[in-house]
C-alpha cells in the first residue's frame, strides 16, 4: 500500500516517481531516485550516487531492492497528513474514544460529543515519553488502509450496480423488498466502502441498515425520527437522516443501531425536511424542506 501512495509527478513530463533524488530536487529538477543513504537521510539518482560514494566512502547506500526499508517519501507524508474525508484539511487531532485521526471538520461533524480529543503533536509527545510507538504506528497504518479502501470505493460501487443491472439496464437482482405497503422503501444511501446500504422507511418511521447483499442488519426508530425521509452518508461514513414529521436532523451510528446526536430541530427552523447534505469543504449542513426553501447551517 505504501508504494502505491509514494508518488511524485515530474512537472512538464509524463514521468511519475515514487522517490525523487534529493540533490536534483534542490536544483528544482525531479529525477527518479535509485538509492537511499540512511546516514545522510537522502535519496540519490544514478548520477548523484557516484559523487556521494566518492565523498562518503564509509556510508552504506541501499538500492530499490530494499525499498521497503527506506524512510517515508515526501509525497507519502503529504498524503498521510491529509484528511481522506476533507481533502483540503490536514489531520491534526486524535480522538481517543474512537481511535481515529481527525481534522477539525471531522471533529465538528462526528466527534463533538467525544470526551477525549487531543492534538496529534501532544499525543506523539505522550507516546514518545512512554517509549511506546505502536499506537501511533497502528493509527497511521489504519489511515493508509482507509485511503486504500477509498481509492477502490468507486470500483466497488460500480461492481455492485453491475451485479444488479445489466448494461442494458435490465433488472437482474433485487436486493431488498418491503411489501408492508406505503413508503416502506423511500430513499437510500450507500457507505463510502460500498458495504452498507441505508434505507429510510417513511411509513413505519424507521431507518433500515442492510449489507451489500440486501440482508437486514439493523432497524432503528426514535421519537425524534418521525416519517424518516432524507438520508445522506458523508465521505467519512457519518450517517445523517431527516425526520419529516418530527422536523429533525439526526446523526445515526454507522451500524445503524443508535442515535449519536440530534443535529437540528424545529427550534433551529426545521419544518418538514426532505433532504440533507453535508458539505465536506466547510462542514456546513444543507437542508431542503417541503416549504420550498433550502437552509444552510454552520457546524460549531
Amino acid at each position: 500500500m505504501a508504494a502505491a501512495l509514494e508518488v511524485t509527478v515530474n512537472k512538464g513530463s509524463d514521468a511519475v516517481y515514487d522517490y525523487v533524488c534529493s540533490v536534483c530536487e534542490e536544483s528544482n529538477t525531479l529525477t527518479e531516485a535509485k538509492f537511499n543513504c540512511e546516514r545522510c537521510y537522502k535519496f540519490y539518482c544514478d548520477g548523484c550516487v557516484d559523487l556521494h560514494n566518492q565523498l562518503f566512502k564509509t556510508h552504506s547506500v541501499t538500492g530499490r531492492e530494499n525499498k521497503n526499508a527506506w524512510p517515508v517519501s515526501k509525497a507519502t507524508k503529504h498524503i498521510i497528513e491529509k484528511c481522506s474525508a476533507h481533502k483540503n484539511e490536514k489531520l491534526k487531532m486524535f480522538c481517543e474514544n474512537h481511535s481515529e485521526l481527525c481534522c477539525h471538520l471531522c471533529i465538528l461533524q462526528g466527534h463533538r460529543t467525544c470526551q477525549s480529543v487531543v492534538q496529534i503533536v501532544e499525543k506523539s509527545k505522550e507516546i514518545n515519553t512512554r517509549g511506546d510507538v505502536s499506537l501511533l504506528i497502528g493509527e497511521i497504518t489504519r489511515h493508509i488502509k482507509d485511503l486504500d479502501e477509498r481509492t477502490n470505493t468507486t470500483e466497488e460501487m460500480l461492481k455492485n450496480l453491475q451485479d444488479s443491472y445489466s448494461r442494458e439496464g435490465v433488472l437482474q437482482k433485487k436486493l431488498y423488498e418491503d411489501t408492508s405497503g406505503g413508503n416502506a422503501v423511500f430513499q437510500c444511501a450507500v457507505s463510502p466502502d460500498g458495504d452498507t446500504i441505508y434505507v429510510t422507511n417513511y411509513t413505519h418511521h424507521k431507518l433500515l441498515t442492510l449489507d451489500k447483499h440486501g440482508t437486514l442488519l439493523a432497524s432503528f426508530s426514535d421519537p425524534e425520527l418521525q416519517n424518516s425521509f432524507g438520508i445522506y452518508v458523508t465521505d467519512a461514513g457519518h450517517v445523517i437522516v431527516s425526520g419529516y414529521a418530527s422536523h429533525s436532523i439526526l446523526q445515526i451510528s454507522r451500524d445503524g443501531k443508535k442515535k449519536l446526536a440530534t443535529l437540528l430541530t424545529h427550534n433551529d427552523g426545521m419544518k418538514n425536511p426532505t433532504c440533507v447534505f453535508v458539505c465536506k469543504h466547510n462542514g456546513s449542513i444543507i437542508v431542503g424542506q417541503d416549504s420550498d426553501n433550502i437552509l444552510m447551517f454552520k457546524c460549531t
